[in-house]
């Protein structure tokens, strides 16, 4: 089962998951997608806008917003961290 920390949501929608301890900064990062509708959701939405709000649950329990601007290479470009 995934750490709650390295799942990634596309509004309520569980998207991926993202080795430990996962992002906290602009990059490029690997994951594994999860089969089901917040991975489709996210890539319909990506197709046509510049980027999409997602986000983690720290360890705290607060959560960590970011932007998915891209594809590549199945990795995802990572952009604009912020607390929510």
């Amino acid at each position: 089962m995934a750490a709650p920390w390295t799942t990634f949501y596309y509004g309520e929608l569980a998207v991926g998951e993202f080795p430990s301890p996962g992002p906290r900064k602009p990059g490029v990062y690997s994951y594994m997608a999860y089969r089901g509708p917040g991975h489709y959701e996210m890539g319909v939405a990506l197709k046509s806008e510049p980027g999409v709000r997602c986000w983690l649950r720290q360890k705290d329990g607060s959560r960590l917003g970011f932007s998915v601007v891209g594809w590549r290479e199945e990795k995802l470009v990572l952009a604009d961290f912020s607390l929510e």
